[in-house]
């Protein structure tokens, strides 16, 4: 099963990115957004992994010794691929995420599991493939959002839909 830790978001917050998105809208031809009971913030990408390998993560998940703490969300960025502009939503670093994805990331590289080398940029996808007209998208004021636990999501195609589910919940304490 293919799998990644993510921050999920309030319904407030969800319709909130909606709306933003609906603004990206106006100014491009195309694009393929994302749908919105899949936004998230992903704090590790763990890809294929067998079924017997989940309570290793949930262990890992279970350490986890951060304590609830507030992110801010504002900016749009993009970067380029072949098929067009990645358009996200910025996440400010903070120490208390970056405390957060280390304490994952190191204790899944522990555990023998093969992460991204790359450093952590915190953002939401909002949209793939996007090409835009001459208008940029507007800027959007941040707001905060109180992160509360982490989740251990499925990736998968449901009636040909990516779907994202729900597998473990890590409450922060």
């Amino acid at each position: 099963m293919r799998l990644f830790i993510a921050v999920n978001f309030s319904q407030s917050v969800i319709e909130r990115l909606v709306r933003i998105q609906q603004q990206i809208k106006k100014v491009c031809f195309s694009g393929n957004f994302t749908r919105m009971e899949n936004l998230h913030l992903t704090l590790a990408f763990l890809g294929e992994i067998d079924s017997l390998q989940v309570h290793i993560i949930k262990g890992i998940m279970d350490n986890i010794t951060e304590r609830p703490f507030k992110i801010s969300i504002g900016g749009i960025g993009s970067f380029s691929n072949r098929k067009g502009k990645i358009v996200w939503a910025g996440v400010e670093p903070s120490n208390e995420l970056n405390s957060l994805q280390n304490q994952l990331a190191k204790g899944l590289a522990d555990s023998g599991f093969l992460l991204e080398d790359r450093p952590f940029k915190p953002h939401l996808t909002l949209a793939r493939e996007v090409r835009f007209g001459k208008e940029k998208p507007t800027e959007f004021l941040p707001f905060e959002y109180a992160v509360t636990s982490v989740d251990l999501m499925v990736s998968e195609v449901v009636k040909g839909a990516l779907t994202y589910r729900l597998l473990y919940k890590k409450e922060l304490a």
